[in-house]
């Protein structure tokens, strides 16, 4: 049976839809709160030290052409990775230095002076212009 603007019932349609969008919310929620349930576990700490440790044993399985056999090698990206991770969360991660110039200048004089006195603003300049 074909539909048309006739036959449709619309207010079958529309509970039907309500029901796909409730069911969806539902399914939203419940993983929603799985989640929730997961991060206020005291043991997930743990299980993330356990998961780092994994990634600081990691490899990568290749096929050695000249023994013709599958081989394990170090997977060094991911346990770069973690060992990156591990120290942002222990040693906490470095301060990144830099300097930033916020002054305004109503004459050139003013900015040739300023220039003579600042190292760091004729870098910029430079690099404003396109001049290193």
């Amino acid at each position: 049976m074909r539909l048309t603007p006739k036959n449709i019932d619309s207010s079958r349609v529309r509970a039907r839809i309500q029901n796909k969008i409730m069911n969806r919310n539902q399914k939203r929620d419940a993983t929603l709160g799985d989640l929730n349930k997961q991060l206020a576990e005291k043991d997930l700490e743990s299980k993330a030290v356990d998961k780092l440790e994994e990634c600081l044993e990691a490899t990568n399985t290749m096929y050695d052409i000249k023994g013709k056999i599958l081989r394990k090698f170090p997977d060094f990206k991911t346990k770069l990775r973690a060992i990156t991770l591990g120290l942002a969360y222990t040693a906490g991660k470095p301060v990144e230095r830099s300097e930033v110039i916020t002054q305004r200048h109503t004459s050139l004089e003013d900015l040739r002076a300023q220039a003579k006195a600042s190292p760091e603003l004729r870098r910029a300049l430079r690099e404003l212009l396109g001049e290193d």
